[in-house]
């Protein structure tokens, strides 16, 4: 009991000096919700003002509600915060000049029962609220200005609203516009008319990844005896796999999943802790989705266009090296070296004209890898 009211006193001690003390939520229906200050709780990207609702027209007759309102008319503007919890939503102000926003919940654009936006446009100025619910557990939350409207666009944010607890806000980076993530799932929906056959094979290699594992057409070729499954869907990162979970990964019984995936936080400037996050994140949800599997992760390749990334890319490959080595059931797969010359500096006719995908040669060395492991 002393423990529990010792970690209570932290806690509200720790939101009070970061001004994060929560106020109660007398929204009907979400009494058990908090409300927070969005500059309290939110990292900012692009430009946002703090206004006193008192000071400004648009807002003065709602003072009694908000002393202080987040605002901006920018496109692509962003605010985003973490929580512990399974709903938050937003108080804040209609109007005829409001915006269309993208919402993300882990790096994931939300679509809504009529839009792919969250529409905070109304006829006339009032309050109004909005609420999402989602799975418990930790979230990092970000809310985007769409640019969807001719017109000026704007987000009055009164109150972020939380149901559970204000944690650490650590924006996704490389966040998938709609038009990605739209073709992402018509290409999930084309794997999807394969699943009903593949997902009873026996015995199967399931390999999951980024482009590298989508270009690699002759894969299941290759391994033609070893019923190998691939679902590469280019563009992603771990964090993406992760939220395609259910598509990708969960209609199989495999015998082993092989995941490749790093080339593109590298490109979004990922540090490697965050890397390992989102890798660990996406490991012990397969791990518990499918707990008799054995689960290989690939290293990150180098290539020539990441030539200056090479020392944080080695660096990352050795924490998945010995992640996979700490785990039961799990290995490593290592293609990262053998596509280096012996001075350490890549090698650049393994590689296609772009200078990131693999060549045939290229994949001749990932196959002789995979092999090991498959066969």
């Amino acid at each position: 009991m002393k423990k529990f009211l010792t970690a209570a006193w932290l806690l509200l001690a720790t939101l009070a000096a970061t001004g994060q003390t929560p106020e109660p939520c007398d929204l009907p229906g979400l009494e058990d919700a908090k409300m927070y200050v969005p500059a309290d709780v939110c990292k900012k990207h692009g430009l946002w003002k703090d206004v006193e609702a008192a000071r400004d027209s648009r807002m003065k007759q709602f003072a009694d509600r908000f002393a202080t309102v987040m605002t901006s008319g920018h496109p692509k503007s962003t605010l985003s915060f973490g929580f512990d919890g399974d709903m938050f939503g937003l108080y804040d102000l209609g109007g005829p000049e409001m915006a269309e926003l993208m919402v993300y919940v882990d790096g994931k654009m939300l679509s809504f029962p009529d839009s792919h936006y969250l529409d905070r446009k109304s006829d006339s100025r009032r309050l109004q609220h909005a609420v999402i619910n989602v799975e418990p557990g930790h979230h990092q939350v970000t809310l985007k200005i769409a640019e969807t409207r001719g017109e000026k666009a704007y987000l009055m944010l009164g109150r972020i609203i939380v149901r559970g607890k204000i944690a650490e806000c650590r924006p996704v980076k490389g966040l998938p516009p709609m038009k990605q993530q739209l073709k992402w799932e018509e290409k999930i929906a084309r794997y999807q008319q394969r699943d009903a056959e593949q997902s009873a094979w026996p015995g199967s290699t399931l390999v999951v990844g980024s482009s590298s594992i989508e270009l690699w057409k002759t894969l299941e070729a290759d391994f033609a005896d070893h019923n190998v499954i691939r679902r590469g869907v280019s563009g992603t990162k771990a964090i993406d796999l992760y939220n395609y979970r259910h598509e990708l990964i969960e209609p199989f019984d495999p015998k082993r999943i092989i995941v490749y995936e790093g080339d593109n936080e590298i490109g979004f400037k990922w540090e490697p802790d965050e890397m390992m996050e989102s890798m660990k994140k996406l490991f012990f949800e397969i791990r518990r989705m499918k707990p008799d599997a054995e689960i290989y992760l690939v290293s990150i390749k180098p290539s020539p266009v990441r030539a200056k990334s090479l020392a944080k890319i080695q660096s990352v490959n050795a924490m998945l090296k010995e992640f996979a080595e700490s785990q039961p059931a799990t290995g490593y797969i290592d293609i990262h070296t053998p596509m280096l010359n012996p001075d350490g500096t890549v090698r650049p006719e393994l590689f296609r004209s772009d200078g990131l995908h693999p060549s045939d040669a290229g994949y001749n060395i990932w196959r002789t890898e995979f092999s090991k492991v498959i066969k």
